[in-house]
């Protein structure tokens, strides 16, 4: 590949795309008052950096923390053969709300590898779901439109980047991250959670 062709490539390995969403979310997060449907984008985004950095939490040392259960198995069973590339199994990721469940119950997890078990509150599993939800609601069009109450979104908000907060504390998910980045992500996480308190606050 020339060099003109590789400008126009773009690639990034999953702690930056945390980092990329995060700032994403910085970036709606400062238009809401003045536009409240950039709430849409920043949920989206946000939703993003939370399945990112779980995905970094999870992936452990054989590779498979963060797949569905099926791919799990299939990819050990390979890993256990004779790994010939040809018959590598297709790795698929597990759903968002499995992963979520790998981070505090060891008993969902395929691997010991990987970041340590977290302790997750009532309130942070109901801003997941909620969360989610709205994920799954706003990647499919509807003709009809929707509608989406405000006044709860910045605890809610700080209740996902409180969980992200606890994952980049942890050795394993980032320990590649060069240390720019890594500040980056701290100042990140800093500034939106002190953005929650403001909205929340003002509403």
């Amino acid at each position: 590949m020339n060099e003109a062709a590789s400008e126009n490539r773009l690639r990034w390995d999953g702690p930056k795309d945390v980092v990329a969403s995060l700032s994403h979310v910085s970036n709606c997060i400062a238009l809401v008052e003045t536009d409240p449907a950039a709430w849409k984008w920043a949920i989206l985004a946000l939703h993003n950096a939370l399945q990112g950095a779980m995905t970094c939490h999870l992936k452990g040392t054989a590779g498979v923390g963060h797949l569905s259960k099926k791919s799990a198995e299939e990819m050990l069973a390979w890993q256990h053969e004779a790994k010939d590339q040809n018959s590598r199994p297709r790795m698929q990721q597990a759903k968002p709300e499995d992963l979520f469940k790998r981070l505090h119950r060891p008993q969902s997890r395929f691997e010991v590898g990987c970041g340590r078990m977290l302790l997750i509150t009532a309130r942070q599993k109901n801003s997941f779901k909620f969360l989610n939800d709205l994920r799954n609601e706003f990647t499919h069009f509807s003709i009809d439109g929707w509608g989406l109450e405000l006044s709860g979104l910045p605890q809610i908000f700080d209740n996902i980047l409180d969980i992200i907060y606890m994952i980049s504390e942890d050795d394993w998910p980032f320990r590649d991250m060069v240390a720019d980045d890594r500040a980056e992500l701290g100042k990140l996480l800093t500034d939106l959670s002190q953005s929650m308190v403001k909205l929340a606050s003002s509403r």
